[in-house]
């Protein structure tokens, strides 16, 4: 099997002429251009590649994406924080009439499909609240939506011994969406896969499985640089007032959470020399999910637990990034059970 995926702009201009020249050039460094343009650092600044935070990245995103100023020039590349994505997507199966499988199955095969084209908004509100919001159209379920959304508050407080604490509040439409590293499941390898294939049907509900169906709100801290927590509550997007941060996800039923769904994040980290750095850290998420369409019977319990970890070491010339997870979910399929749609508790 082969896949091909399209890259993110690092940056963009009004014109549609520009837009094309520009996808025949090679993509040195790939990230959200509008923040570029704010902070008037690199790209490479903040990420090694897109999505992989560097440490500098991760204090952006841990002070409320503030940093850095906004050009004043009234124009559209100097003042709008808006800026592009396109995604170009190709599978190409072999062997698709091998015994269990049907041509049928892969009804995008060999075809070179949009997989996704978008609109960010990246930008400072205020000297301590900004946001990152992606709005986006998905070429195989061909529709607009919310893709993902990170709204933040964020302060520090100088305690005695020349000691930060660092605090923020979060709006977000995804559990691990808030996450400053590069190994939990919103962010972490391989960042981002074909459509076209075939997924597998197997996964913990943290892993992506709830990401624009849920939307809430969330608090963080980051102590002496050195320990990192967070806790959130999610709840379903298609009524009240987080409807916004669904936008065009209301049609799918599935995943629909009772209540709200409980998330939390702890990690230790540290750099040396300015070159490396280290993290290890546990995350989980305690969510109850109706099955199927019904939501006026009982609910399935889903529980994850996760370890996770990264080194990285960047320098001048040479930039070594590695990252491991492991999650372990516990499922009481109470519902799913009793209306026999699960063949065991």
């Amino acid at each position: 099997m082969k896949n091909f995926i399209g890259a993110n702009f690092c940056w963009w201009r009004g014109s549609p002429l520009f837009l094309v020249a520009y996808l025949l050039l090679p993509s040195v460094a790939q990230a959200v251009p509008s923040f570029a343009r704010q902070t008037g650092a690199e790209c490479s600044s903040c990420h090694t590649v897109y999505p992989e935070l560097t440490p500098f990245g991760r204090q952006f995103k841990l002070r409320g994406y503030t940093l850095g100023e906004l050009n004043a020039e009234n124009s559209l590349t100097g003042k709008l924080p808006i800026s592009a994505l396109l995604q170009i997507s190709r599978a190409d199966t072999s062997q698709t009439d091998t015994p269990g499988a049907m041509p049928s199955d892969f009804p995008d095969d060999r075809k070179t499909m949009i997989q996704a084209a978008g609109l960010y908004y990246a930008v400072k509100i205020t000297d301590n609240a900004g946001a990152l919001v992606q709005y986006s159209y998905d070429g195989f379920e061909k529709r607009w939506a919310v893709e993902m959304a990170d709204i933040r508050y964020a302060n520090s407080l100088a305690l005695s011994g020349d000691k930060e604490l660092l605090y923020g509040v979060t709006l977000s439409n995804n559990p691990t969406i808030t996450d400053i590293y590069n190994s939990t499941s919103m962010w972490g390898f391989p960042y981002t896969s074909s459509e076209a294939v075939v997924m597998p049907a197997a996964g913990p509900i943290i892993d992506m499985a709830l990401m624009a169906k849920v939307a809430g709100p969330g608090v963080y801290a980051l102590y002496n640089d050195w320990l990192y927590a967070e806790v959130a509550a999610y709840r379903t997007t298609n009524t009240g007032a987080l409807r916004p941060l669904g936008w065009g996800n209301w049609s799918e039923i599935g995943n629909v959470v009772d209540g709200y769904a409980s998330y939390w994040r702890v990690a230790v980290q540290r750099e040396v020399d300015g070159k490396h750095s280290m993290s290890l850290g546990a995350f989980g998420l305690d969510a109850k999910v109706f099955p199927g369409e019904n939501t006026s019977g009982g609910t399935d319990r889903f529980r994850d637990y996760g370890i996770d970890g990264q080194y990285q070491y960047i320098a001048d010339e040479h930039i070594l990034s590695l990252q491991g997870r492991y999650t372990k979910e516990r499922q009481t399929r109470s519902e799913s059970f009793a209306t026999m749609a699960a063949s065991n508790l």
